[in-house]
């Protein structure tokens, strides 16, 4: 999901989001299993999406 942090501060507080961009994976259960804050580029990326 995309959150607009301006629009929606609640939300992005109930997550924990101080930085933009902030990549947040959950687990079914709705628990954080995964964070990375801040920008990433390509390899980054596709670095921390092999868990």
């Amino acid at each position: 999901m995309k959150i607009d942090v301006d629009n929606n501060p609640e939300l992005a507080n109930s997550f924990d989001i101080n930085v933009i961009p902030t990549l947040v994976f959950l687990d079914v259960d709705g628990k954080e299993i995964r964070r990375n804050e801040g920008y990433i580029d390509a390899t980054g990326l596709l670095n921390f999406l092999r868990i």
